[in-house]
C-alpha cells in the first residue's frame, strides 16, 4: 500500500508541475510534453492510469483557451483587420473591395432617398436645364425673326431691282 501511495504522490507531483509550468516551449507544443512527462512516471511505478490527469490537463487548457479567446474578442477593429490580413491587403483583393462597397452604401443610400450631393446635383442639373431651355427657346425667337428680316430683304431687294429694271430706257417697259 506504501508503494502505491509513494506512487501517487509522485503522478500528482508531476501533474502538479505539470500544472504550474508555462514555458512557452510548452504552450507551442500543447500537453503533449506533460502527457509524456506522465506515461514515463507511470512506467516506473506499478500503478497504470493517467486518463484522469490526462482528462483534467486538457480541461484546463482548455479554459485557459477559451479565456483567451475571450480576451481576444475585446481587440479593437485595427488589431483584427491586422490579423486577417486586410491591413497588408492589396489594392485589387476582395477585402479592399469589401470595404468599398461597404464605404459607398452610404452613398448609396443617399441616392435611393434623394439626399445630399446627389439631390445637390440633381437639383443644379434640373436648374440649368430650365435654364438652357428658356435660352433655347429665345434663340429660336431670334433665329425667326431673323429669317423674316431676311425674307422682308429680299422681298424688298426684288422690288428694287424691278423698279430699276422698269426705269432703265428700252429695257422693259
Amino acid at each position: 500500500m506504501n508503494k502505491l501511495a509513494i506512487i501517487g504522490a509522485i503522478i500528482l507531483g508531476a501533474t502538479g508541475s505539470a500544472f504550474a509550468q508555462t514555458t512557452d516551449e510548452q504552450e507551442a507544443k500543447g500537453i503533449g510534453p506533460t502527457v509524456s512527462e506522465l506515461a514515463k512516471a507511470q512506467r516506473d511505478s506499478d500503478a497504470h492510469g493517467i486518463g484522469a490527469d490526462v482528462k483534467l490537463l486538457a480541461q484546463q487548457i482548455h479554459e485557459n483557451d477559451a479565456d483567451d479567446a475571450d480576451d481576444d474578442q475585446d481587440t479593437d477593429e485595427d488589431a483584427d483587420a491586422a490579423a486577417d490580413g486586410r491591413a497588408n491587403a492589396s489594392e485589387n483583393s476582395a477585402a479592399v473591395a469589401a470595404a468599398a462597397v461597404a464605404d459607398a452604401k452610404g452613398d448609396n443610400r443617399q441616392i435611393r432617398d434623394g439626399t445630399g450631393a446627389v439631390a445637390d446635383l440633381r437639383t443644379s442639373v434640373r436648374a440649368d436645364v430650365a435654364n438652357t431651355r428658356s435660352s433655347v427657346a429665345a434663340t429660336r425667337t431670334t433665329v425667326a425673326d431673323a429669317r423674316a428680316n431676311a425674307t422682308a430683304a429680299r422681298e424688298q431687294a426684288m422690288a428694287i431691282r424691278d423698279a430699276v429694271r422698269a426705269a432703265r430706257p428700252g429695257r422693259g417697259g
